[in-house]
């Protein structure tokens, strides 16, 4: 089967805590439809055991239609750092985010790039995507509004932009100077504040475009008395700067401690409020 190459750069990172399976998965998902993106960036980000690297040299051999960057950065730096590292390589317009335990969609990248090749008004595409914990089962689908207002609306309180599923134009990144590393866990959330300050135009197609891995012990880390700190500092900030209101500012303030600090099946209970089930 002929597959069909696009200007489309994937940006992603791996480190120490990425299972070499998980890796190849998310390779092999991103290079195996029929619709590729023709830049891969795999950022490094610190020393990783060997078998990461032989899965890199395995896809790299198997999917010789994508040029692949491969950067290795020598200390853990963070998300953040890794991803501003990637974007000083980005050679297209369309940069999509993709994280190393994640699995595309077969049908993500032609879905994204048609409908910004036909919006040209739209900045920052994202999607609904589906979360499993293990063997792919679906056990919950985070969603996001579909329009810009809407967007931009339900910013103003919480994060419900799917960092994965972003397509931006590397336009905005450059505007924005990329990630902010004095953020915490929160770097997704303030770029897109960024963008928002900015009027970037968002959007969110209405089907699932990544499978995300959620484990439990990644929901037991965005909690305890130094996450509430950093959130409370980061949306005093944000407040500071304008990104976002007094109401927004209070919500931060009564309402996300609470669910910062309670135990973890109290915090899966508030999440599905936020998540829709599998159909």
């Amino acid at each position: 089967m002929t597959k069909k190459i696009v200007p489309v750069s994937i940006l992603m990172s791996t480190y120490c805590g990425v299972k070499a399976g998980w890796l190849n998965d998310s390779l092999e998902s991103i290079c195996s439809p029929v619709v590729v993106p023709s830049e891969l960036i795999l950022v490094i980000d610190g020393p990783v055991a060997q078998d990461q690297h032989d899965v890199v040299d395995r896809i790299l051999r198997k999917f010789n239609n994508i040029n692949f960057k491969i950067i290795q950065i020598e200390c853990q730096s963070g998300l953040a750092n890794a991803m501003n590292t990637g974007l000083l390589v980005v050679t297209n317009d369309l940069v999509a985010r993709m994280d190393a335990d994640d699995l595309c969609c077969p049908d993500r990248i032609f879905l994204q790039y048609e409908f910004m090749s036909k919006h040209h008004n739209i900045d920052i595409l994202s999607g609904w995507h589906s979360e499993f914990e293990k063997d792919a089962v679906i056990d919950r689908v985070k969603v996001t509004p579909e329009l810009d207002i809407d967007i931009k609306c339900a910013l103003e309180f919480r994060n419900v932009i799917s960092h994965p599923t972003i397509m931006v134009r590397k336009s905005c990144y450059e505007a924005t100077q990329g990630y902010n590393k004095n953020v915490g866990l929160l770097e997704d959330y303030d770029l897109y504040l960024r963008f928002r300050h900015l009027n970037f135009q968002f959007h969110a197609l209405q089907v699932p475009l990544v499978f995300v891995r959620v484990l439990a012990d990644q929901r037991r880390r965005r909690g305890g008395i130094a996450y509430v700190i950093g959130e409370l500092r980061f949306r005093f900030l944000m407040f500071r700067d304008n990104r976002i209101g007094f109401l927004g500012l209070l919500v931060g303030i009564f309402v996300y401690p609470i669910f910062r600090m309670s135990p973890l099946v109290v915090k899966d209970f508030l999440y599905t409020l936020v998540r829709v089930r599998p159909i």
